[in-house]
């Protein structure tokens, strides 16, 4: 009788364990998610980028030959002239293929003014090489100026230098953009590098709005997307597509390489079923959402979901009702 107690004594003990392990399983099953229900409203998708000041005219400008700098004779925001020179390279060495060839064309000339004394004496073919050779020798001159000239860095307009990026002393590589030169009279625009991810939502006329670092970010200025640029750039590994706006409203306060920061309306649509993101899964695979079923089990439901918003919003448009209870619990792996 004693043993058969302690067994019921046992079973009853297991069976208050079990109900309180079950209590507080459902318990946390309870306080682990919350649920809500899909809402309308108007999404608008932005596209955020970092952009500057560009004016509307202005001539990016290389040396046409390698070599070391010799001088400098200008700084950011001085005015010049077209024509003027900005900068040169060391031209030691063309300059002495310049003298070596005016040398040879001159010792040329003479060699045939001296042969027209006899000129008639000599023979048709003879009189022809006189010539020829002269002239190789003169247009062999005038090479050798021209290489010459290669080695400085003229202003291709009139303007103001917005960047002057060599010193005296360092090599300069044929090519490569050292200088900038402004026309700010013909205006400004902002430009701005898109990433590829993102170029494809962008297209001409779209709407945007700037806010300056130099003004402060309670003042905006409407932007028109203007230009796309077909030819990427590669920063860092990244590809970027170069763009430019139109800026809507100029200041005088305006400068070259001041930096804007954009927000671009790629889309925007009315009436729209949204979800916060922190209640959507998306993997390589598939998109969904988890919600309650009518027994009260928590089932996945695939989604196919459109734009997206800064305020942490996206929008379904499929799989998913306004009278759908849908679960928001703790991110999972995916």
């Amino acid at each position: 009788m004693k043993k058969k107690r302690i067994f019921m004594w046992i079973i009853v003990l297991l069976g208050i364990g079990f109900s309180v392990w079950w209590f507080f399983l459902r318990q946390e099953e309870t306080i682990d998610y919350e649920t809500l229900s899909a809402e309308r409203e108007t999404i608008t998708e932005i596209v955020d980028a970092t952009g500057r000041i560009d004016p509307l005219s202005y001539a990016d400008i290389a040396f046409l030959l390698s070599g070391t700098v010799e001088n400098v004779y200008v700084v950011t925001g001085e005015e010049v002239k077209k024509g003027d020179v900005l900068a040169v390279l060391d031209g030691a060495s063309y300059r002495a293929t310049l003298a070596q060839a005016e040398a040879s064309a001159r010792i040329a000339e003479a060699d045939e003014r001296f042969a027209r004394r006899n000129w008639d004496d000599l023979k048709p073919e003879q009189r022809e090489a006189k010539k020829l050779i002269s002239e190789q020798a003169r247009q062999n001159a005038a090479v050798a100026s021209a290489q010459l000239e290669k080695i400085y860095l003229r202003a291709p307009m009139d303007g103001v230098v917005s960047k002057i990026d060599i010193r005296k002393g360092e090599v300069a590589l044929s090519g490569n953009v050292v200088a900038r030169i402004s026309h700010s009279e013909s205006g400004f625009q902002v430009s701005a590098d898109i990433p590829e991810a993102d170029i494809a939502k962008l297209q001409k006329g779209q709407e945007g709005l700037a806010t300056f670092d130099a003004f402060g970010p309670r003042q905006q200025y409407p932007l028109v997307l203007r230009e796309i640029e077909p030819e990427p750039i590669s920063l860092q590994g990244v590809i970027y597509y170069p763009v430019h706006f139109e800026i809507q409203r100029e200041e005088e306060r305006f400068r070259s390489g001041m930096t804007a920061d954009i927000e671009i309306r790629v889309a925007e649509k009315k009436d729209a079923l949204t979800l916060p993101f922190r209640a959507v899964y998306v993997n390589q695979e598939r998109s969904y959402v988890e919600m309650l079923s009518g027994d009260g089990s928590i089932i996945e439901k695939d989604i196919i979901i459109g734009l997206s918003n800064d305020e942490g919003n996206i929008e379904i448009l499929s799989g998913v009702s306004e009278e759908d209870v849908i679960v928001v619990r703790a991110r999972k792996e995916l």
